[in-house]
């Protein structure tokens, strides 16, 4: 049931007294989440790690990377932990809140290994 506020949305009805409303507080980061990935982290990275960040980045899904990168989707969830173990991410979202602000960067490194 979407709630906003003391409204059921769905049904525009106020909800019941004693149910919790949704708090406008901001949610702490997961233990272990950093903020912005470094340079240095990112250049860390191997160049098959950086080629399954990218795609991570545009939204594929494991297998549809195994696909493109000509590897098998298990290998890519291999390259995936190490990627999240060294950016300290705990998360896909972590990961990707991590690498977003240096997009320039990972592609840039892509483009001089090439």
């Amino acid at each position: 049931m979407a709630k906003t506020g003391n409204i059921d949305v769905r049904g525009g009805r106020p909800l019941e007294a004693g149910l919790p409303v949704l708090s406008d507080a901001p949610v702490p980061a997961p233990p272990g989440f950093k903020r912005g990935a470094t340079d240095s982290s990112i250049a860390q990275l191997t160049f098959r790690e950086c080629e399954v960040l990218e795609a991570l980045v545009r939204g594929l899904t494991n297998k549809q990377i195994g696909l493109e990168l000509a590897i098998s989707h298990r290998t890519v969830e291999v390259h995936r932990a190490r990627l999240m173990r060294k950016l300290g991410a705990p998360t896909l979202a972590a990961l990707l809140a991590a690498v977003l602000p240096q997009r320039t960067k990972l592609e840039s490194l892509l483009r001089a290994q090439h």
